[in-house]
């Protein structure tokens, strides 16, 4: 769940070493407590939840929770108790689930808990609701169409302007730090679907998937080729039609850039690598 700082600006150090072991996710039915080895744990129900939230398995990166925003219980028992293991909760229909979000407002004080949100209509009440409580966001863009770009631009603007958003929304926090010239992880990274880092739901086709992939747009001389967002898109919405117009989702990533290439112009009026106050 935890992404590469978008502050970091080293790239001469790489950000794995030695050989290179996707993530597993597990089910409840496959893990088990006491395991040593890194692995995320997917629960979709409230028995395997509240055992896990207080389970003892040194191996846990964090709880990925499906289907549980419409029992309270489960999130009432996980503030008062527990082992202290991050939880990302996963929002499936945005639309009729978003108020549910609300119930992780005592949670976030005793561990860190992330909300998934899909785009899908309805998807910018959830984000807005998630981050007025200071919950970090990651919206998952999955297949992009016209009746969503709208509420993309929107939810990008709420990310850059309103002064109640303190906490990261990805996939906007990394694509802002990637325009302004800064080490931020890529899209396939930020939002799991990497299957050389991942062995996620969303990941999938092997050992050197993305980089199979860039290189069969490259050979193909699709848009990507020229593309501003290359270096951080990197193929992400030409997955699995290659010929997926890009258009709006560049409009989208250019609010962002946009953004990102008026604070370079304002730091730079500054000169000799002044700041102006608090920033």
């Amino acid at each position: 769940m935890d992404q590469p700082s978008v502050d970091s600006t080293d790239s001469e150090t790489p950000p794995f070493e030695g050989e290179l072991v996707p993530l597993p996710y597990l089910s409840a039915d496959e893990a088990v407590e006491g395991r040593e080895d890194p692995f995320v744990l997917v629960v979709q129900n409230a028995l395997e939840f509240c055992r896990w939230t207080v389970a003892e398995a040194p191996g846990l990166q964090w709880i990925q929770a499906e289907n549980l925003l419409g029992e309270p219980e489960v999130w009432a028992t996980a503030a008062r108790k527990g082992n202290g293991v991050a939880l990302d909760v996963i929002v499936s229909d945005p639309a009729t689930e978003y108020s549910a979000i609300y119930r992780l407002v005592d949670l976030r004080v005793v561990r860190d808990v992330r909300v998934t949100i899909p785009v899908l209509p309805g998807f910018l009440k959830a984000l807005r609701l998630a981050a007025s409580i200071q919950v970090p966001v990651r919206l998952l863009p999955g297949t992009i169409t016209s009746g969503n770009i709208a509420e993309l631009k929107e939810a990008a603007d709420y990310f850059l302007h309103d002064p109640s958003v303190e906490v990261p929304v990805e996939f906007f926090h990394s694509l802002f730090g990637f325009a302004r010239g800064l080490n931020a992880p890529d899209l396939w990274i930020v939002t799991e679907s990497d299957p050389d880092i991942f062995e996620s739901p969303l990941a999938s086709g092997g050992p050197r998937f993305v980089e199979r992939h860039m290189e069969t747009l490259d050979a193909d001389e699709a848009e990507c080729v020229k593309c501003r967002w290359r270096d951080f898109c990197r193929g992400y919405f030409k997955h699995p039609d290659p010929s997926f117009p890009c258009d709006g989702i560049k409009s989208v990533f250019s609010v962002i850039g946009d953004a990102a290439d008026e604070m370079g112009r304002d730091l730079a009026g500054f000169g000799d690598g002044e700041s102006p106050e608090g920033v």
